[in-house]
């Protein structure tokens, strides 16, 4: 009877614990990195999300990565967790004797990392998906909500300036030297905002139901931090400021300003990228979740660009939700005139936003080659030597009485485009040869708004000592005959 009784005891003991079947939860909380172990009331160690009196689901962003602490009678016996869909990994259990050392109150508690993977491309735009987080035989039901809208896309602060004076040349000279023109702050854009509240700091987490939400925007970077003062080294604005450029942001288009001097450091640095910010919202979240040095949990948007192939885009790699925009280096150093392209950023329900970039010269037209000319009328011949590319080495067929050369003109959306040309000898010079062959050595032109060609006619004189000459034809903006990056030039012979 006596060891009948004694081997009772330990049952009824066991009987008299808690185990996990009989585990309960009261309270989840997301616990931000590198907060103090301990609590601040009863089952409060970071952000309260949700009490399971309110009975309802945690509504988690998809793409959420985050620290949660459940407390719960109990609820630190088990040692099996999981969610369909996501990675859940234990951190570790505290029980109630402990954590009322913590100031939590005589309750157990576990903490979970909770891993939800970013929304792949083709996922249906508006979507909710219900799971559940299981702690043992605990359940609490989950709601991850997907994005339900592509909020914002815009240039970011460290883009171009945002003054609102025109786009025009940045630099004075001064008898020092050349100054650079300086330009206002910018206001760096908040990171996550409520829709319906006030505005949370990088660490919080935001909570509420309805209609509230979060809006989540770059550049954050892999730490989910505020954009980077690093930005402003690595911008194409960085490089031109100051140097006879200029970039500035107007409402959703960039305004690039090429200078005219485009040698020396100012050539190594011409294919610098310009970034742009994409915001996604998610309405009715508990939680967005981004801990420190996590990867950012915005879904991955798709960069790409319109306009030519001298402009390519890019997601950045320590930052998913930023886009950025650059021009290969040959189009850099010699374009003229304007050219329009846009950025393109897709999100993964294949919705697109676009912002428009606008690239110019300071002078914003010119010629982009001269061709090679017609015959007019017949009394003699030409003969056109290939340079750089351009032009016929072979003879007419014909001998034209005069010459007529085709300007090709850069892009421009300028009213005015006044252009001026030149005969001139080989040498140089609009004396010698020149002033004898031809009727006019030189003179102006004024193309019509969206003409895109003018031709430069020649008439030739008698003078038998014309056959055989050679000649140059240059033509430039007003005021940029001799300035290397507008001028255009053809040779040609006489015969």
């Amino acid at each position: 009877m006596y060891r009948t009784v004694l081997a009772l005891i330990p049952s009824a003991f066991a009987l008299a614990l808690p185990t996990p079947a009989l585990a309960n939860w009261e309270t989840l909380v997301h616990v931000p990195q590198n907060t103090p172990d301990r609590c601040s009331s009863d089952q409060n160690s970071g952000v309260v999300l949700l009490k399971a009196s309110e009975n309802r689901p945690l509504r988690m962003a998809a793409g959420s990565k985050i620290m949660v602490e459940v407390f719960g009678h109990g609820i630190d016996l088990p040692r099996t967790f999981s969610m369909e869909g996501a990675t859940v990994t234990w951190q570790g259990s505290t029980g109630g004797a402990e954590n009322v050392t913590r100031r939590c109150g005589a309750i157990g508690s576990v903490k979970l990392f909770v891993s939800l993977p970013n929304p792949q491309a083709g996922t249906p735009l508006v979507g909710e998906r219900a799971t559940a987080l299981v702690i043992g035989d605990v359940r609490i039901p989950v709601t991850v909500i997907l994005p339900t809208s592509y909020d914002r896309f815009a240039w970011h602060r460290f883009s171009g300036r945002t003054d609102g004076a025109a786009l025009s040349p940045r630099t004075t000279n001064t008898p020092s030297g050349t100054t650079t023109v300086s330009s206002s702050p910018s206001i760096a854009p908040p990171q996550i905002t409520v829709q319906s509240g006030p505005t949370c700091q990088e660490t919080q987490t935001c909570g509420g139901g309805g209609t509230t939400g979060f809006v989540v925007n770059g550049p954050r970077g892999s730490t989910g931090i505020a954009p980077r003062d690093d930005f402003k080294d690595r911008t194409l604005d960085l490089c031109i400021r100051g140097r006879g450029g200029d970039v500035r942001i107007a409402g959703t288009r960039l305004e690039i300003m090429l200078p005219d001097e485009r040698g020396g450091d100012v050539r190594d640095c011409l294919t610098r990228p310009s970034f742009a910010d994409a915001d996604q919202r998610y309405v009715r979240a508990d939680v967005v979740g981004v801990p420190l040095n996590t990867t950012e949990h915005i879904p991955q948007i798709r960069a790409s660009a319109s306009g030519g192939s001298e402009a390519t885009a890019s997601t950045l790699p320590e930052d998913n939700g930023t886009a950025s925009i650059q021009f290969n280096r040959d189009f850099m150093r010699t374009m003229i005139g304007v050219r329009n392209f846009r950025l393109l950023a897709t999100n993964f329900a294949g919705q697109t936003k676009a912002l428009d970039v606008r690239v110019q010269s300071v002078v914003p037209f010119g010629v982009e080659d001269i061709s090679t000319p017609t015959q007019l009328a017949s009394t003699g011949g030409i003969r056109v030597p290939r340079i750089g590319g351009g032009g016929s080495a072979s003879p007419a067929p014909a001998a034209p009485g005069a010459l007529s050369f085709s300007l090709n003109l850069a892009p421009s959306d300028a009213a005015s485009r006044p252009l001026v040309w030149q005969v001139l000898n080989p040498t140089g010079g609009t004396g010698g040869f020149a002033g004898l062959c031809f009727a006019q050595t030189e003179g102006t032109l004024a193309p019509a708004a969206g003409v895109d060609r003018v031709s430069v006619t020649l008439t030739r004189t008698a003078n038998t000592a014309c056959p055989g000459k050679t000649f140059v034809l240059v033509a430039a903006p007003n005021g940029r005959l001799d300035h290397q990056l507008y001028r255009k030039r053809l040779e040609f012979t006489l015969k």
